[in-house]
């Protein structure tokens, strides 16, 4: 999924993913399991510590735990591995 994004000076995880879903964060947003990894489309973004500009056509990977958006608008791809669906369904039948 593609979103646009414009909060500067905050973390990607600063605001949820999705509409009412959260982020996948098994190691507490450390940066060591890579399960929030996403795709940055075109935008300037501090990666751990490094500024990196990105532009249309050559995307770069990284954790969104560990990613600011610098530039004033930014756009990035999320998949599905790097959310934590809310709204599922528990059995009660077994």
């Amino acid at each position: 999924m593609r979103k646009q994004i414009s909060k500067t000076n905050q973390p990607l995880i600063a605001e949820p993913p999705r509409d009412h879903d959260c982020w996948n964060l098994r190691c507490g947003g450390r940066g060591i399991c890579s399960s929030c990894r996403v795709t940055l489309l075109q935008g300037t973004f501090n990666v751990a510590g490094k500024t990196v500009d990105v532009r249309l056509g050559m995307p770069v990977q990284a954790n969104a735990c560990q990613t600011t958006l610098l530039s004033a608008t930014g756009l990035i791809d999320i998949p599905d591995s790097a959310v934590l669906a809310q709204g599922g369904n528990i059995a009660n039948e077994w």
